[in-house]
């Protein structure tokens, strides 16, 4: 249901571990999203308040490890529906 209204695509960079140098590799997926570019402040996963220039609503659960379209997640919240999850609103 909330596929209805995405409306651009992100390159969700996949966290899957590091290399022999300890620097984290990824794998990218092409990602249908709705991305709304609104400056937002926001406290990361550390509790510090900092701001936010796009929040991307999802299907997929990404983690704090991944990236956006080359760019750190700050914030990930769940969007609750009358089924359960219905898909995740990430901060970046």
């Amino acid at each position: 249901m909330i596929e209805d209204y995405f409306n651009s695509n992100v390159v969700w960079k996949k966290s899957t571990g590091t290399n022999a140098y300890d620097e984290k590799t990824y794998e990218n997926i092409d990602t249908p999203c709705l991305k709304i570019d609104k400056i937002r402040l926001t406290r990361n996963k550390l509790g510090e308040q900092v701001s936010s220039t796009s929040t991307i609503r999802m299907k997929n659960e990404p983690g704090y490890d991944d990236m956006l379209d080359d760019r750190t997640i700050i914030t990930i919240n769940s969007m609750n529906g009358l089924d359960g999850i219905e898909g995740y609103e990430v901060l970046i």
